[in-house]
């Protein structure tokens, strides 16, 4: 399983994709460790997690550590070239 996280100051928005590319769920979580941790706890042990690296990414990587054996930190994508292209939610970037 893949897990697309993008993290907000209250929310975040994650999507799981299987094996093939196929999404599996797409959703909106609060910023509340018990909801964060309830939703990486669910996921298999060999999931794949990438979160946006924004200013309080850390929060999320530490809730994270020993959850799961590979967590990523992902660069965020140019905006400007995001705004040029198309409209971009959260539910996008967390692909």
């Amino acid at each position: 399983m893949y897990v697309g996280i993008d993290y907000h100051k209250r929310y975040a928005v994650a999507t799981s994709m299987d094996d093939k590319g196929q999404i599996v769920e797409t959703v909106r979580l609060q910023n509340k460790p018990e909801d964060l941790i309830s939703f990486v706890d669910r996921l298999p042990a060999d999931s794949k997690i990438a979160i946006e690296a924004t200013g309080n990414w850390y929060y999320f990587y530490e809730l994270l550590e020993g959850k799961s054996p590979e967590i990523h930190l992902a660069q965020a994508i140019n905006r400007h070239w995001r705004s040029q292209s198309q409209v971009v939610s959260s539910r996008c970037t967390s692909r």
